[in-house]
């Protein structure tokens, strides 16, 4: 696990048939997002973008269609736009709702989308935009879904959740201090961590998304539900995300960067593998961290199982659902 990854070899990708198959994908206008959306559509599936820009999701889409169609793909599936803006849990819902009334059934939902700032704001929801867009609208899209998953999912083909979190989860409690459940909205950064509170909040917004997925694999577990949930590192991409960092850090990205990056191509690798791969399923394997399309170890204190329920907790209030999963 850790670091080290950032120098690994070229990954591959194996393709798979997903014909039939119904996923939805958020933030796919740009970076991994768009690659992960290319690949699904390569493969046969109806692939939902859920952007909040519905203009950029239309030209992204007509681009991968015409690529495809250069290329002389027949078995290619079908691109859906749906407008999704996280910053609002009202969006969210609204999204849910008409998803859930379309009656189509959702075999994978990819919680891809992520946002980096460099100044500190609250949404209209009165949450820090990072902590809202990379983690508690991602909690409320999930729960809301999980009806149609649960119902589309079977013990022969479980439904999957997949989380893109990012290696940045360990500066939590290592670069910067423990998570502070008084105050997940992270203002203390400012005083705390001054020389780049914009990244820890990045940080610990990827951290919370690992041990929700592991608390959220376990409740699903424990009914017997088939859906199986997994977070993962995409690997370290120059892509929009990183430019909104830091100079010094960015700087250091940019001068190594061909030497440590993935493409935004591979970028998609691991998001894929463990959205499609049959291995997830044959091992029955959930409530895992991937790190190159393979099960790593994620910060140990992801695993604390009273954390994991504590946070299960706060963030079910937050986003206005009740604790129970039933």
């Amino acid at each position: 696990g850790g670091w080290m990854h950032m120098f690994n070899p070229k990954l591959s990708v194996e393709p798979q048939d997903l014909s039939g198959k119904v996923c939805i994908v958020t933030g796919t206008s740009s970076g991994i997002g768009t690659e992960t959306a290319r690949h699904l559509y390569e493969w046969g599936c109806h692939v939902i973008s859920a952007n909040r820009n519905a203009e950029k999701t239309a030209k992204v889409h007509a681009a991968i269609e015409a690529d495809a169609k250069k290329r002389g793909l027949t078995n290619v599936g079908k691109l859906e736009g749906r407008t999704l803006e996280l910053s609002s849990f009202a969006s969210v819902k609204k999204f849910a709702v008409s998803f859930l009334q379309s009656g189509l059934p959702l075999h994978i939902l990819i919680n891809n989308a992520g946002l980096v700032t460099n100044h500190y704001e609250e949404t209209d929801d009165g949450f820090e935009q990072v902590l809202q867009v990379n983690y508690l609208s991602t909690v409320l899209l999930t729960r809301l879904l999980l009806p149609v998953l649960k119902a589309t999912g079977t013990s022969a083909s479980k439904a999957r959740v997949v989380h893109v979190s990012s290696i940045f989860h360990m500066s939590v409690g290592m670069v910067t201090e423990d998570i502070d459940f008084d105050d997940l909205n992270g203002k203390h950064f400012d005083e705390s961590f001054r020389w780049s509170p914009d990244m820890a909040r990045y940080g610990q917004s990827k951290y919370l998304q690992i041990v929700f997925s592991q608390e959220l694999n376990k409740q699903l577990q424990s009914e017997g539900a088939n859906v199986l949930s997994n977070a993962l590192h995409p690997g370290m991409m120059i892509t929009q995300i990183i430019e909104a960092w830091p100079q010094p850090f960015l700087f250091c990205c940019q001068t190594f960067g061909p030497y440590m990056t993935r493409s935004i191509v591979e970028g998609s690798y691991t998001t894929l593998f463990v959205a499609t791969h049959p291995s997830i399923q044959a091992g029955d394997i959930g409530g895992e961290y991937f790190d190159h399309a393979a099960v790593a170890s994620p910060l140990e204190s992801t695993k604390n199982t009273t954390r994991q329920k504590k946070l299960w907790v706060a963030s079910s209030k937050a986003v206005g659902l009740p604790v129970s999963l039933i």
